[in-house]
């Protein structure tokens, strides 16, 4: 026979799992390490939430090691196209990035950067970039 307290310990460790699966969790993991083996990349801080067709969204920065604007944006591209490519893996094509930005301290860029056709207010998804990765 389970005690109680066994039993309730074994629901609150399957219910922190589904949580942390559902927040993505170990894809933030996997997120941080291909953004930050992109060469130029310093830093990750990502941070993902609800949305965006139940596959989240994602929101942070990225830092870059970048002399002006123009190496900035081209590493903070190299650096999307690794999500991108992970997150198509990883079946999460619906996931926003729009509020993901690149920054080298002194400048900052954004993936509206990378797609000048879209609109203000636009939702940005990981589907939006296929082809340009």
């Amino acid at each position: 026979m389970v005690s109680r307290r066994g039993l309730f310990a074994g629901l609150a460790a399957a219910i922190a799992a589904g949580a942390a699966a559902c927040t993505g969790g170990g894809f933030r993991r996997e997120a941080v390490e291909v953004i930050e083996a992109v060469d130029g990349v310093t830093a990750t801080e990502l941070s993902f939430g609800s949305g965006g067709a139940f596959q989240g969204v994602a929101r942070g920065t990225i830092s870059i090691d970048a002399a002006g604007h123009g190496e900035l944006l081209e590493i903070f591209d190299r650096a999307i196209g690794a999500l991108v490519v992970l997150a198509l893996d990883s079946s999460r094509q619906g996931m926003e990035i729009q509020g993901l930005t690149g920054t080298n301290g002194q400048d900052e860029v954004s993936v509206r950067d990378l797609l000048p056709s879209s609109e203000p207010g636009e939702r940005i998804t990981v589907s939006m970039l296929t082809d340009r990765y």
